[in-house]
């Protein structure tokens, strides 16, 4: 038979224990809480940086040759049908209004984004495919991720359904690239129309 003295030390025990088990179960509550909330922000980063992430573009193969006309950015030009262009079809006035009277408009380009060229240490140039029906003389410019890096002035060849090809020398170039068909004075009816282009070794010439 517990004394009444017994009683009063186990109450006063009891007591003194019941504070700290509640601390003790509020610091394991907020540990799980703080775990949950890294697990959200990991799974929140993780998503934002799929979402973020732009697709590889595919390393062309050389030599890799395009239409012009599946430019991915222009502001100039129409598609236009030419019988006897590769597949038909051209990036037709390129370099002048697309209504009459066709009149010139400065600084047009025809643009081709994320071109991802393999490694070689072999120097590279551009063969372009062109057709021109007028006497005036206007150069096409070459921009590689908006700078310069050659010109051709295209010849007069009498129809706009014939066709010739110039070449533009780009040197070494490794990695993701922007190409640029550029003409900063133009001239009425267009500059050329644009057929297609081929990336190449200088020595696949």
């Amino acid at each position: 038979m517990k004394t009444q003295k017994t009683q009063k030390t186990e109450e006063k025990q009891s007591n003194a224990e019941a504070p700290q088990t509640a601390s003790e179960k509020n610091k394991q509550e907020k540990e799980r809480t703080e775990r949950k909330l890294q697990q959200i922000v990991v799974v929140l980063l993780l998503l934002i940086a799929i979402a973020c992430k732009k697709e590889e573009p595919a390393t062309i193969t050389l030599p890799y040759t395009r239409e012009c006309e599946t430019a991915d950015a222009k502001n100039t030009g129409q598609v236009i049908y030419r019988s006897a262009a590769s597949g038909s079809k051209v990036m037709g006035q390129f370099s002048c209004q697309n209504a009459e009277p066709w009149s010139a408009i400065p600084n047009g380009y025809v643009r081709f984004t994320e071109l991802n060229f393999p490694k070689t240490d072999e120097e590279l140039m551009i063969e372009l495919r062109y057709s021109k029906y007028s006497a005036a003389k206007s150069w096409i410019y070459l921009k590689i991720d908006g700078v310069v890096r050659d010109s051709i002035m295209p010849l007069n060849l009498g129809s706009w359904n014939i066709f010739s090809q110039d070449t533009f020398n780009i040197g070494h170039l490794v990695g993701h690239h922007s190409l640029e068909f550029f003409v900063s004075e133009s001239q009425t009816y267009g500059t050329a129309d644009l057929d297609m282009f081929t990336i190449k070794r200088i020595q696949e010439d």
